[in-house]
């Protein structure tokens, strides 16, 4: 429905990484293959926002490490950005 609403512009979103050990492993998993099968490509580098660690895919072409950075700061500001978020 994202998509849909948004013809033709990129979508960067984070999901919990499946290379960690985990609970719900099996769950992780299935979600990564659900975005991969509806165009979502790994952007090639993770966030960590309060103690979990996320990888960012997006649809349309990567969206860079310093373009999600900005986008954060300009939605959240430089301060809390830097609070809730970490690139390791």
């Amino acid at each position: 429905e994202l998509k849909e609403r948004n013809p033709g512009k990129r979508i960067v979103l984070s999901i919990e990484t499946v290379d960690m050990p985990c609970p719900n492993l099996s769950q992780r998993i299935r979600r990564k293959a659900f975005y991969q099968r509806n165009g979502f490509m790994p952007c090639g580098y993770r966030i960590t926002e309060k103690g979990v660690t996320y990888d960012m895919l997006s649809n349309g072409g990567v969206v860079t490490k310093a373009e999600f950075q900005r986008l954060i700061q300009n939605y959240m500001g430089v301060i809390l950005a830097r609070i809730l978020y970490r690139y390791p």
